[in-house]
């Protein structure tokens, strides 16, 4: 019985964390940079983090994290973190 709960919070605790990352954040463009979650250029993405694009367009995008003071927009792959 323990084993069994074992692998019940395991696969649980897995689930919760696959659910919490931005597995849908795209790239909507072929242009490599960084963008802000809520550019134009994404899709899926968190307001206010900034991300990394390959440079295909499709792939999943690379999050560096939030942007506490948020995200600015700055022209196509110089978007960066308020300071």
């Amino acid at each position: 019985m323990k084993f069994a709960q074992t692998i019940l919070a395991v696969t649980l605790a897995a689930l919760f964390f696959a659910s919490s990352t931005d597995a849908a954040c795209t790239c909507a463009n072929s242009t490599a940079g960084k963008h802000c979650g809520q550019s134009p250029l994404m899709n899926g993405c968190r307001t206010d983090y900034i991300y990394q694009c390959n440079g295909v367009r499709g792939s999943t995008a690379h999050s560096y994290g939030p942007c506490t003071k948020g995200c600015v927009l700055s022209g196509i792959s110089k978007d960066y973190c308020r300071v």
